[in-house]
C-alpha cells in the first residue's frame, strides 16, 4: 500500500453498516461476513471516502490517544483488499466523495489498537442462496436439496 493509493468500498459486491463504532460487512460474492470494531471501522469508513491515506491520516491520527502506525494502517488495508471488501482506484478521473475526511461521532475514541479483521463463514450457505431458484415452495430459507 503506497501513501498515494486511492481506494472505495466494493459497492458491487458488498453491503455494509455502521453503528456505534462497529461496521459489519456481507461480502455477497463469497458469503463471509466481517466485524469491524473501533480503528477498524474507522480505516475502512476512510478508505471508503476515496481518498488517499496522505489525505485523511491527519483525521486518523488525531482521533485517538495514542499515534496510530501506517504500517498497522497498510497491513489492514491489505486485508480489506484480499477479502474483497475495498477495491484499490485506478485512473485520473476518480473523485473523492467530498473534501472533508471526518470520522463519525458515534463511539469514544481513546488509545489506538491495531485493527482486527473479524471474517465469519458460518452463513455462507444462507447468503449465497438464489431466493428464487435454489428454494423450496416455502420459499427463502428453505434450499431445495438440503438436510435438515
Amino acid at each position: 500500500m503506497t501513501e498515494n493509493i486511492r481506494y472505495r468500498n466494493n459497492f458491487e459486491d458488498t453491503s455494509h453498516e455502521r453503528l456505534d463504532g462497529e461496521t459489519i460487512v456481507i461480502n455477497l460474492a463469497t458469503g463471509h461476513y466481517f466485524s469491524l470494531s473501533g480503528p477498524a471501522a474507522d480505516v475502512f469508513y476512510l478508505c471508503c471516502s476515496g481518498a488517499t491515506l496522505n489525505e485523511w491520516w491527519p483525521q486518523l491520527a488525531g482521533s485517538y490517544l495514542s499515534e496510530p502506525t501506517k504500517e498497522e494502517v497498510a497491513t489492514f488495508v491489505t486485508s480489506l483488499l484480499a477479502a474483497g471488501l475495498v477495491l484499490e482506484v485506478k485512473g485520473p478521473s476518480f473523485e473523492p466523495i467530498g473534501t472533508e475526511h471526518t470520522l463519525p461521532d458515534d463511539f469514544v475514541r481513546g488509545v489506538w489498537t491495531a485493527p482486527v479483521l473479524e471474517e465469519f463463514e458460518d452463513l455462507q450457505d444462507l447468503i449465497l442462496v438464489d431466493p428464487i431458484h435454489d428454494t423450496t415452495n416455502l420459499g427463502w430459507p428453505y434450499v431445495e436439496g438440503a438436510s435438515d
